[in-house]
């Protein structure tokens, strides 16, 4: 009987070793070495930008261009061309607007976007001078994308521990210092974070889309050194969704950790602010795509004039 135990305490050792050398030469020894925060990703060509919407006003060539990121709100899901957020922008602002956000993308996705070669080659009139995204309600679940591609969700979590700007949870401080660990106890606490957002602190949360929106900003720095990073927080009525949810979203959105950003470079502006309303179901758009309905053309037409008045466009 103790044979056997030993036998088999001995073989998990083994399949142990062998995830942690694995982990540490596949995403963990290159990056540590240059100190670089993304990891090679190897499935890009799922971020190449290859839909329709990609660029409007490419005869404005007198002004720096803008690029808009985000999900099917920045798409415009349901919207003729000409009425979408970038149409809208391009017309008002006579710059080129590149539209590089997709149906169903998150915060993560858009940087796998950003720093995708091939699209570089797209920004036909030049670097952008103005990057905005705009960010719903919805994409705090699709923060939970990053366990979805290993070598993003282990590096994103590196570095954000590494920078204290997520909770350590410790298990065994010897334990700890092994990347197999590191990867469980990330992994279980990630899926309680976005599969439970029940909870009245959303500190925990913001540290981590802090920590995001952080990284998002060092790559558009890196990318276009000389560009203004700008957060559209996308505030409508949230009726469908479910109460729990919903209280989540409100307390995040009327966080006063959002100014916390300011201090990295990255400005953010409230629709709500904008407009000085929520935006109701007046404003929104039903579809066939979604539950929850989307920004109409009557939304945008209220907000880009605002918004190009704040922002000095």
């Amino acid at each position: 009987m103790k044979k056997i135990i030993l036998v088999n305490l001995f073989i998990l050792f083994l399949i142990f070793l062998f995830f942690e050398i694995f982990l540490w030469n596949k995403y963990f020894k290159q990056e540590e070495e240059d100190s670089v925060i993304i990891p090679k990703y190897s499935y890009r060509d799922d971020f190449r930008i290859v839909f329709d919407r990609t660029v409007f006003g490419t005869q404005y060539k007198n002004k720096s261009p803008i690029l808009l990121l985000g999900c099917s709100y920045t798409y415009g899901h349901g919207l003729s061309e000409e009425d979408t957020f970038g149409a809208q922008l391009s017309q008002k602002t006579k710059r080129t607007v590149y539209n590089w956000g997709f149906l169903g993308d998150g915060p993560f996705q858009n940087i796998l976007r950003l720093i995708e070669p091939y699209n570089q080659k797209l920004l036909v009139n030049g670097k952008p001078e103005y990057i905005i995204y705009t960010y719903m309600f919805d994409q705090t679940l699709r923060m939970s994308y990053l366990q979805d591609s290993l070598p993003y969700f282990l590096r994103t979590m590196y570095y954000a521990r590494k920078e204290n700007l997520i909770p350590r949870q410790k298990f065994i401080p010897f334990f700890d210092r092994f990347y197999t660990v590191q990867f469980i106890r990330d992994k279980l606490w990630n899926d309680y974070l976005f599969n439970h957002q029940k909870f009245d602190d959303i500190n925990n949360f913001f540290d981590y889309l802090k920590f995001i929106f952080i990284t998002m900003k060092k790559e558009t720095d890196k990318l276009f050194p000389n560009s203004k990073f700008i957060i559209l927080l996308y505030e409508d009525s949230m009726d469908d969704i479910y109460d729990l949810h919903r209280n989540f979203y409100e307390k995040l959105y009327s966080s006063e950790r959002w100014k916390e950003l300011e201090e990295y470079g990255i400005y953010v502006i409230s629709t709500k602010d904008l407009v000085g309303f929520i935006l109701s179901d007046k404003y929104m758009l039903k579809n066939d795509f979604t539950d929850h309905p989307h920004p109409s053309k009557e939304a945008w037409k209220v907000i880009v004039p605002k918004l190009i008045k704040r922002i000095g466009l």
